[in-house]
């Protein structure tokens, strides 16, 4: 059996990537256009088993698209996610609706009494039952599989929103599908970020301080003599490990990654076991508690609810140059 389809129309290329991408790592295959007319077009010729669409697309937006799809007798009964993000006073409102079979209450309800999350004579409102399906591991699914039925997803979801000050909350249709609000407040910034990796540890950092990104050999190393300097286009580039900046136990893999920054008129690399891949987060102060930590401008939780370190390399460098400083003169 081939891989599921799933059409996506967004009119922003960095969504089309980032959603494609987690698709793809899901095991689905991907497939994404730009605007409604040719989603319609590529609908037709590939027959996706799910569509995941923009609403507020210019030209033939979302609305446009699905209307067309559901009078369609060919495409109609292929299930449609959309998505609509708009400012709303202080807060950003991101809307994920579909127009599947929606949420049984009384299903719910029935799996929170037997599962002990509510007493069987406790009177609930609708709004309060469906907030159950955020409870970790709860699930109505009868079978496990890949997918569902473990009940690890949705309690992620709200772990993450509710670290950024926010909230979220559901109405369900029974019959006529499943919409999610979640509501973010605008002092939260999304910025574009390199992931990466060290030891158990991710980390990320901003793709505007990267200049670019090379391998570091045990042989290199060993040819810089404990200098931590390695040639670049025939520049030396001093470069500091993370793993030594964070005190974290253990050696490097064989090939290890600089990512290479601009540090004043100088390029300096920050040594990191894997690179990952470009990744778009919202970056989360740490407050002040943490404020005396300089090498850290905040924190982001990732998709599996991972928190992951929002590094300052300027800031790093910085104090790195400082303490050599302080040794040298300590020294002299």
């Amino acid at each position: 059996m081939g891989k599921k389809k799933i059409l996506i129309v967004d009119d922003e290329m960095d969504m089309r990537i980032f959603i494609s991408t987690l698709m793809e790592t899901s095991g689905y295959k991907a497939v994404a256009t730009r605007n409604g007319k040719d989603g319609i077009r590529k609908a037709g010729d590939i027959l996706p088993d799910l569509i995941i669409l923009d609403v507020m697309m210019p030209g033939e937006g979302g609305v446009q698209m699905y209307r067309q799809l559901k009078t369609d007798n060919t495409l109609k009964n292929i299930p449609v996610i959309m998505l609509s993000a708009v400012h709303s006073g202080s807060e950003v409102l991101i809307h994920v609706q579909d127009d599947g079979r929606g949420m049984s209450a009384k299903r719910i309800r029935e799996k929170g009494i037997e599962k002990g999350l509510i007493g069987k004579d406790e009177e609930l409102s609708e709004k309060e039952i469906y907030k159950l399906v955020f409870v970790p591991g709860f699930s109505t699914a009868q079978k496990i599989s890949g997918v569902s039925g473990r009940g690890v997803g949705m309690d992620v979801v709200q772990k993450t929103i509710s670290s950024l000050r926010g909230s979220i909350d559901v109405n369900s249709y029974e019959g006529n599908g499943t919409e999610i609000i979640l509501r973010l407040p605008l002092t939260v910034a999304i910025i574009d970020g390199l992931l990466v990796k060290v030891a158990d540890d991710y980390f990320v950092v901003p793709l505007s301080t990267i200049e670019e990104c090379v391998e570091l050999t045990r042989e290199i190393v060993d040819h810089s003599h404990g200098n931590n300097l390695i040639e670049i286009r025939n520049e030396l580039v001093p470069y500091i490990r993370l793993r030594d900046q964070f005190k974290m136990p253990g050696i490097g893999p064989e090939i290890e990654q600089i990512i290479v920054s601009n540090y004043g008129d100088h390029r300096i690399g920050v040594v990191v076991d894997e690179v990952i891949g470009e990744q778009q987060v919202v970056l989360k102060t740490l407050g002040r508690v943490y404020k005396n930590i300089v090498d850290v401008s905040g924190a982001t939780v990732l998709g599996d609810g991972t928190v992951a370190l929002i590094l300052d390399i300027q800031q790093m460098v910085k104090k790195e140059m400082m303490e050599k400083r302080y040794l040298q003169a300590k020294q002299g």
